[in-house]
């Protein structure tokens, strides 16, 4: 990453879902590029197992390490119904229907890359989060009342984060 005295725009980002399935079977892996308004549920937290210290009250417990977790990668946008094969964006509705299938036997998962770039369009940080899957799919409320966008919010649950500061170019634009 870059050496930066400003901090970067939080606008400026995009979404890539790898196909895991095809990448271990198949060099000819399926990458899409989505966009979205917002992106939540980036970051992590300790985990701590709270221990008293002596016979005392008046002593603050001791917090030990217990582990890391990391939130639900949540995502929202509005409802786009991409054409099936049109080569044009993933069929996410397509893959959440999937997902949901079977009452979740039929797990598809994805890598997920979220590219936070700078004012040139060039990366700066990327959070890549491997094997996600759709937990929870929702659309807002639909309001006669009001003229406003239907939003869909997908969260996805992953196996692993991890962090790159220094995410090559994406490859439309090597």
């Amino acid at each position: 990453m870059a050496r930066t005295t400003i901090p970067p725009v939080a606008f400026r980002f995009e979404v890539r879902f790898i196909d895991v399935e095809r990448r271990d079977t198949d060099s000819s892996t399926e990458e899409f590029v989505a966009y979205f308004q917002q992106v939540s549920g980036i970051g992590g937290s300790m985990e701590v197992k709270t221990r008293r210290r002596g016979a005392r009250n008046n002593r603050r417990p001791i917090e030990l390490p217990k582990g890391v977790k990391f939130p639900d990668l949540v995502l929202k946008r509005g409802l786009l119904f991409e054409k099936k094969g049109s080569g044009k964006g993933i069929d996410l509705l397509g893959w959440i229907m999937k997902t949901f299938q079977n009452g979740g036997n039929n797990l598809m998962k994805k890598d997920v890359i979220v590219t936070l770039a700078n004012e040139s369009g060039n990366p700066l940080i990327a959070f890549k989060y491997k094997k996600a899957w759709v937990k929870q799919w929702q659309l807002g409320d639909f309001n006669a009342m009001e003229s406003s966008l239907a939003i869909e919010t997908i969260t996805l649950a992953f196996q692993s984060m991890e962090i790159d500061r220094n995410p090559p170019p994406p490859p439309n634009r090597r």
